[in-house]
């Protein structure tokens, strides 16, 4: 406890900015160096660890917790250091919405996006692309099993894209443009694949799943289809980056999803406007950054389409 809270002081009270940005990125580039030096660290050769670091200190300027307070003055200088770390191991740019940094309490972490799963999964299959869609009441599906993988056929037609989100498939072709097979999820599936998640809030109309679906929905399929690709990659030092990574993101929900629990007992048992502060820390949640992410759909055969 002491040292979470010498950590916050230096990171509240530096000298400068100056002084603090160079503590960072100074920090977080030490050990990248290292194990570049050492041949730990393979970095791909359109990835530069310094311009992804110094994008991710730009962002960090604007980023606040869910109390509106700057990460820099929330934040222990040691997480703000193992987050950038953790991102240039992965061969992530912020920049390019390959991960967000997000608080919760007085901890930064970097989460990666579904589009950083794509740019992994790439890296670990060079060549291959990926193509995916929602899957909408009206459309016609067909999928075909061959040795255990999926082939979607997927027609849809323009009066359906109003239609309620029944499905959706995330699949890649290979280097040679030849079908690898898709990853396939009901609706069903994919909400329960959320109600995983602390922060998942079925009944609020303002939850991010519900107010984004297709994306989200994208989201969780795409992240399940990239797993696999990425889980094969033989880089150790890559593969710790993620496990500290999730297991970072994982303890932090549950801290976060406790912390607004003990507000909300708190506040009912003293206070007499109960509905108006837990309806509050219902909502007051980090803000999840992926419908930030513009998804591409994939191309898929259109029929009675007016264009």
């Amino acid at each position: 406890m002491e040292t979470t809270t010498q950590e916050t002081q230096i990171v509240n009270s530096p000298n400068t900015t100056q002084d603090l940005k160079r503590q960072i990125l100074d920090g977080s580039m030490a050990q990248i160096k290292q194990f570049i030096a050492s041949g730990q660290l393979h970095v791909p050769p359109d990835y530069s660890p310094e311009n992804a670091i110094q994008s991710a200190w730009l962002l960090l300027q604007d980023i606040v917790d869910k109390d509106k307070r700057p990460a820099l003055s929330v934040c222990t200088k040691a997480s703000i250091v193992h987050a950038l770390r953790t991102m240039a191991i992965q061969g992530l740019d912020p920049a390019k919405k390959h991960c967000y940094l997000i608080v919760y309490g007085n901890s930064l972490q970097c989460q990666r996006s579904y589009f950083g799963d794509m740019v992994l999964a790439k890296r670990a299959k060079p060549g291959i692309e990926f193509y995916y869609s929602v899957i909408r009441k009206g459309d016609t599906v067909e999928v075909d099993i061959e040795r255990g993988r999926k082939y979607v056929k997927h027609k849809t037609s323009f009066d359906n894209a109003d239609n309620e989100i029944v499905g959706a498939y995330c699949g890649y072709t290979d280097a040679d443009g030849v079908d690898q097979g898709a990853t396939v999820m009901t609706t069903k599936e994919i909400k329960q694949s959320w109600s995983q998640s602390k922060t998942y809030k079925p009944e609020s109309d303002w939850a991010t799943h519900n107010k984004f679906p297709e994306e989200m929905s994208l989201r969780t399929v795409i992240r399940k289809c990239c797993k696999p690709i990425i889980n094969a990659s033989n880089d150790a030092l890559l593969m710790q980056a993620i496990a500290e990574a999730e297991m970072d993101s994982a303890d932090a929900q549950v801290n976060q999803a406790v912390e607004e629990y003990e507000d909300a007992v708190a506040v009912e048992i003293g206070s007499p406007e109960v509905g108006e502060v837990n309806a509050e820390a219902e909502t007051a949640v980090v803000g999840d950054p992926y419908p930030e992410e513009k998804i591409g759909k994939a191309p898929v055969e259109e029929s009675g389409a007016p264009f």
